[in-house]
């Protein structure tokens, strides 16, 4: 039987200094990110061998590595993490990684503004 494994990491909050306006490069804005990452650890479960899946922790903090580096868009920041699972963790198949801004300064009430970037390892998948 095939089995779909996956390892998430929901609601890592940040606080980071992304964005257009130049108070919120300053002052900072306070962000969450979630993880999705599909990869075959079936083995390190049947063996409850660590070095045989992949380590949240790194994960976690491929994520706040990324999001201290100053940019301009949260777009740019979801990109680089996404692109730094694959580099770093061979076995990952497809990865999915949102980033939402909390109360983004603009006009009226908006809790955050999200992007969402899922890529596959093969081309060949839409």
């Amino acid at each position: 039987m095939k089995a779909i494994r996956l390892i998430r990491l929901n609601n890592i909050r940040v606080h980071a200094f992304h964005g257009a306006i130049p108070t919120e490069n300053i002052v900072g804005s306070d962000y969450i990110v979630n993880v999705e990452v599909k990869a075959d650890w079936g083995d390190a479960a049947k063996d409850d061998d660590l070095t045989k899946t992949i380590n949240y922790a790194e994960i976690n903090d491929i994520v706040r590595e990324e999001m201290q580096k100053k940019r301009i868009l949260i777009e740019t920041v979801a990109e680089s993490i996404v692109d730094r699972l694959f580099h770093t963790f061979t076995q990952v198949e497809e990865a999915e990684v949102s980033v939402a801004k909390l109360n983004p300064p603009m006009a009226g009430q908006v809790e955050s503004a999200e992007v969402i970037v899922r890529k596959h390892r093969r081309c060949d998948i839409p």
